[in-house]
């Protein structure tokens, strides 16, 4: 992705409007959450296109708490495209690309509220942590709130590997 490129950028905003259900992302959420992240510093975002038409993206980072930990960041894939594993493959390539580039460990963040993502990267093999400590956001959290969120992420993760 041409980050100066407004095509490309209406392209990303796309994406994020339909995968996310947000219509009211703008320029400035672009803006805010790829160029100007608070807790990454995105290194590359990658298209999927069919034929002309962009339909996934991801974007390959780093966490800026903790340079030398990769992270892959806003997977999106349009609507008419999810449930052909295409989040699978982005993720997987921006993984590579990560080790690629130097990265030796990558990690995965995502709201609980997204389960197929949570998913996809349980089966890469990505554990929740448990030490709040060990969190390479800047999180402002009360300690309840990161109690009850380490807590229902812990219920999701062993549901996952028991429904297997």
């Amino acid at each position: 992705m041409n980050i100066n490129s407004q095509s490309d950028i209406d392209y990303w905003l796309e994406i994020m409007r339909v995968s996310f259900n947000r219509s009211n992302i703008s320029k400035k959420d672009f803006y805010d959450n790829v160029i100007q992240h608070p807790y990454y510093s995105v290194i590359e975002t990658f298209f999927l296109v069919d034929g002309v038409k962009p339909i996934a993206i991801v974007s390959a980072a780093y966490f800026k708490k903790n340079n030398k930990i990769g992270v892959t960041h806003y997977l999106g894939i349009s609507q008419e495209y999810k449930g052909q594993k295409l989040g699978k493959y982005m993720i997987l390539y921006a993984l590579h690309y990560l080790r690629k580039n130097g990265f030796n460990q990558c990690e995965a963040e995502s709201y609980l509220k997204y389960k197929e993502s949570l998913g996809i990267h349980f089966n890469f093999g990505f554990k929740p942590k448990t030490k709040f400590e060990n969190w390479n956001t800047f999180d402002n959290s009360n300690l309840i709130s990161k109690i009850l969120t380490k807590s229902e992420l812990l219920k999701f993760y062993k549901n996952f590997y028991k429904n297997k």
